[in-house]
């Protein structure tokens, strides 16, 4: 079957952000906070980029291309008809939300939400709010800065599961959650 499509498959690699990860730990004073453990979960395996590239590639041309401070460039000169967007973004708390905004700055259809949905899904707080709102039960939730409370009586009724208020794939949820 011919490919009817050149398809330009955005991804964020475990490998890149590994190496994103090594460059800012160079930068951090000794006493600096360091990464949790689950920090790459949501980083695709390279066995997971071929997967879908080899599904994609059953009916389409493809480009691999990173999700990095590079795919302005390499989308712009691949000039794809679809960009199939699988990147989590590697800094910020809308990182999410950079190759939809690239795709839109360059005119490319892309899949997957756009920028603003992205930002406001990984958002947690906000997005309880906006359900709120509009009258969509969700459950009780509460924005905690800092848990000076972490060796006494939390200040919120149990059973109760907390997690980081901007990070996506669980990251941050462990058991003793």
């Amino acid at each position: 079957m011919k490919a009817s499509l050149h398809v330009a498959l955005v991804y964020s690699s475990r490998k890149t952000a590994q190496h994103i990860l090594s460059a800012r730990r160079a930068q951090d004073p000794p006493s600096a906070n360091r990464p949790p453990p689950d920090l790459l979960v949501e980083y695709d395996s390279e066995s997971t980029i071929a997967a879908v590239a080899s599904a994609l590639a059953s009916r389409h041309r493809v480009s691999r291309i990173e999700g990095d401070a590079a795919v302005y460039e390499r989308l712009q000169a691949t000039q794809p008809d679809l960009v199939f967007n699988i990147s989590e973004g590697f800094r910020g708390a809308n990182r999410e939300s950079h190759i939809p905004i690239v795709c839109e700055m360059l005119g490319l259809p892309y899949t997957g939400s756009d920028a603003l949905t992205l930002g406001l899904c990984l958002d947690k707080a906000r997005t309880k709010e906006i359900l709120l709102h509009h009258r969509i039960p969700t459950p009780a939730f509460q924005v905690i800065s800092s848990p000076t409370w972490r060796n006494s009586a939390p200040p919120f009724p149990l059973p109760a599961i907390i997690k980081p208020l901007r990070e996506g794939s669980s990251q941050g949820i462990h058991n003793d959650s």
